[in-house]
């Protein structure tokens, strides 16, 4: 019904707590998920420095994790006192989570290794600086060309 009437679930109360915050928190998989599709802000911290990753995190919800994980949540923050969400899981006791962080981590660097994400951050060199992204595979393939 909230969402028919177009309230902001990226308000925050006098904490810095959005929705998110608080169902990431709590355990509340489905209302992540609602809160999610209307497009919420998933890396947005509290006052407190603290994340929807890192508060997923503090209470060992890691099916929540890996659906942030899975939206491209960062997982690298620190909280107001230099806490990441892997220093708040490994302190809390929960290995699963960690082991889940690892994991992404793991599989982000090969996606980016292989050049499959968004960005292309593994992209090669350009040729020439002036060339546009599209200009790129015309030039190397021209370049391969006259090297034969």
């Amino acid at each position: 019904m909230l969402l028919d009437k177009g309230a902001d679930f990226n308000k925050c109360d006098k904490d810095g707590w959005s929705p998110v915050m608080s169902a990431c928190r709590n355990g509340h998989i489905e209302i992540v998920r609602i809160l999610l599709d209307t497009g919420t802000d998933y890396d947005q911290c509290n006052s407190d420095g603290w994340s929807p990753v890192m508060l997923s995190c503090i209470e060992g919800h890691t099916e929540i994790l890996r659906v942030l994980l899975d939206i491209g949540a960062d997982y690298n923050k620190c909280n107001n006192k230099g806490q990441s969400s892997v220093i708040i899981a490994s302190a809390s006791g929960y290995s699963d989570i960690v082991h889940a962080i690892h994991e992404h981590s793991r599989k982000e660097k090969a996606r980016k290794k292989r050049g499959n994400l968004k960005g292309n951050f593994n992209r090669k060199r350009r040729l020439d600086s002036s060339e546009s992204d599209e200009d790129v595979p015309l030039a190397r393939l021209k370049e391969k060309i006259k090297s034969k």
